[in-house]
């Protein structure tokens, strides 16, 4: 199934529309497990020509959080960030807009996270690179500003933001060596109103030798678990730190780590028992003995008990081989046993500029493996790849410099593009 990116432009020329044509294609594949359905673009009203759309996303399976960090909706480029509902079929976009005015650069929206009725959004350029990061409350259709968050100077704290129930987790990688705070309110534990709260209580997560360059690139938390990446950490090979509540605090581990990785951590997600991170900037050993330099990889760890996983697999790359300089893993996501990576860019081929994918398996099934979403066009700069989040059923891909998905407006301008998928079994009754 083959669907466009634009809306009411079907009296177009074919012979106008195919030099810049953007496609989508499910691929479900006659072994997958699952399959993709009924594709839906999410646009935001307000969002205008480079404003990097898409940046960041993220989904707690009802709404979806869109990060645009270079938009302008004052007139500067401070950033937006957007929440989407569904109601009746059909998505909504709010603007969530916070309670004091920001500055150009303060990339609003970088990255973004949401649970139920709390919505977290990192600025990790405001206030002259001390970064901030704001919290908004759900009332009804409206999220209202609920805290702002801030750090020591020069940290850009928010460039990675998670949050799970009352749990967040914001990352500040721009430190001498990185840094990483968990912050929990006490008066929502025991049910307090979510819009009038700032009684956030802040607490720094000590990375353990060798895992201080960049900690805090990424992070995610689930269930008591907390996952924090160190892409630059040992001389570029990366790591990953696990942390778990307990009653004197948060418990540092390390997972096996693997050998041969690069930029293990730029990406991280948890869906327990399963934790997920990418090295994209990994050399891929393919099955025929070739090196695929920069291919990337991502690796999946099994929780076994307090502190213990398993050795790492990689589902996504078992059965097929990512080309070198893909960067496979440049962002991951996983939700309800099935993992997603997106790749930063591919080679050009043929007439096409840039072509971009998403890769999708079964952790259980490397076998499903399989290019989801195949993006071919004048897609300019696609350094930033495809950024992807996961809730139940819901897949949601930013494309932030795709050129093309508003081309009759302005053409070759880096909009950006959001696109919603839904994953549905294939497997039939059981």
């Amino acid at each position: 199934m083959n669907t466009p990116f634009w809306r009411g432009t079907a009296a177009v020329p074919v012979l106008v529309l195919f030099p810049l044509l953007v496609i989508l294609t499910l691929h479900a594949g006659n072994d997958g497990a699952f399959e993709a359905e009924h594709p839906t673009a999410l646009y935001a009203d307000g969002h205008s020509g480079s404003d990097r759309y898409g940046a960041a996303v993220a989904t707690d399976g009802t709404t979806v959080l869109v990060g645009a960090p270079n938009a302008r909706p004052s007139g500067d480029e401070t950033g937006a960030a957007y929440a989407f509902i569904e109601s009746d079929g059909e998505w909504t976009s709010t603007p969530l807009l916070p309670a004091m005015s920001l500055r150009r650069g303060a990339e609003f929206g970088v990255a973004v996270a949401v649970d139920g009725s709390l919505a977290v959004v990192g600025a990790p350029g405001a206030y002259n690179g001390r970064g901030a990061v704001f919290l908004f409350s759900r009332s009804g259709d409206d999220w209202l500003p609920a805290a702002v968050l801030v750090a020591p100077p020069g940290a850009r704290f928010g460039a990675s933001v998670a949050i799970s129930g009352t749990t967040i987790v914001v990352g500040a990688p721009g430190d001498e060596n990185g840094a990483a705070f968990v912050y929990t309110n006490p008066e929502l534990d025991e049910g307090a109103d979510s819009s009038s709260q700032f009684g956030w209580v802040a607490h720094e997560l000590e990375p353990p030798s060798g895992a201080d360059g960049e900690f805090g690139a990424s992070v995610a938390a689930a269930d008591g678990l907390i996952a924090v990446g160190a892409p630059s950490a040992k001389d570029g090979a990366g790591t990953v730190t696990i942390y778990e509540a307990a009653a004197a605090g948060w418990e540092p581990s390390t997972p096996p780590i693997p050998s041969g990785t690069g930029t293990l951590g730029r990406s991280v997600a948890l869906d327990p028992p399963y934790l997920v991170a990418g090295a994209p900037a990994s050399t891929f050993h393919a099955p025929d003995g070739t090196d695929k330099p920069r291919a990337g990889r991502v690796f999946v760890w099994e929780r076994l008990a307090a502190g213990e996983w398993t050795q790492p697999t990689e589902p996504l790359t078992e059965v097929w081989t990512p080309p070198g300089g893909a960067y496979l893993g440049q962002s991951v996501a996983t939700s309800d046993g099935i993992v997603t990576a997106g790749m930063r860019k591919l080679p050009a081929w043929g007439p096409i500029t840039r072509s971009a994918f998403v890769v999708t398996a079964e952790i259980d099934s490397p076998e499903s493996a399989q290019p989801l979403v195949y993006a071919q066009g004048r897609v300019k700069g696609m350094g930033d790849g495809l950024c992807v989040a996961m809730g139940n059923d819901l897949l949601v891909v930013g494309v932030p410099n795709d050129t093309t998905a508003q081309w009759l407006r302005s053409p070759m301008v880096s909009r950006g593009s959001v696109w919603l998928f839904r994953l549905s079994s294939t497997d039939g009754p059981s």
